[in-house]
């Protein structure tokens, strides 16, 4: 199995008004949405992940930094990466997924 780094891309003020917009019942039912594709993702989600926000000056600086977090999976190829995150929450919030492949490391 391949290892895939999920990037979650928003537009970081569109988020920030969401997030200070959300009722707690929304906030829940986004949480709601967010574990069940983590359950539908099973053993091959590696690592949830957390969110991010720019810290060092240049990923400030340098334009809108659109990262809003990470995830870790495993799958056989990339189609079927696109398979599992297909319905995923973050692209119902109008968001977009970036897949990246991890490549091994020789000797490590």
């Amino acid at each position: 199995m391949k290892k895939f780094m999920l990037l979650y891309i928003a537009d970081p003020v569109e988020a920030a008004k969401m997030m200070e917009t959300m009722t707690p019942e929304q906030g829940e039912q986004m949480n709601q949405l967010w574990m069940a594709w983590a359950a539908q993702a099973g053993e091959n989600l590696i690592d949830f992940g957390l969110p991010a926000m720019p810290a060092s000056e240049n990923a400030k600086k340098d334009g809108p930094n659109r990262i809003g977090g990470y995830s870790i999976v495993q799958a056989q190829d990339e189609p079927a990466v696109q398979a599992m995150i297909a319905e995923h929450p973050h692209k119902k919030m109008g968001g977009d997924i970036y897949v990246f492949e991890l490549m091994p490391m020789p000797g490590m």
